[in-house]
């Protein structure tokens, strides 16, 4: 994910990077649909420090992938 132009980590190159995003410890839910949501500081930096949330949302037969993005920012891709 980039927001506001930045990527999460801060990339030197094919093989280094700086600055590394840490992500939080993963929330399970289970009630029929397996909920597993995590989320990283990476643009805690950036104005408005930006929060992404990624949710996977795991049933019989389906996988659903759902990113969203908290705090103030102005494009998220």
């Amino acid at each position: 994910m980039i927001v506001d132009g930045h990527d999460s980590s801060e990339v030197w190159g094919g093989c280094r990077v700086a600055r590394r995003a840490r992500p939080t410890v993963p929330q399970l839910q289970g009630n029929g649909v397996l909920d597993v949501r995590c989320s990283h500081d990476g643009y805690t930096l950036l104005p408005g420090a930006p929060v992404h949330e990624r949710r996977w949302l795991l049933d019989e037969g389906s996988l659903r992938v759902i990113d969203t993005v908290s705090g103030r920012f102005g494009t998220a891709e």
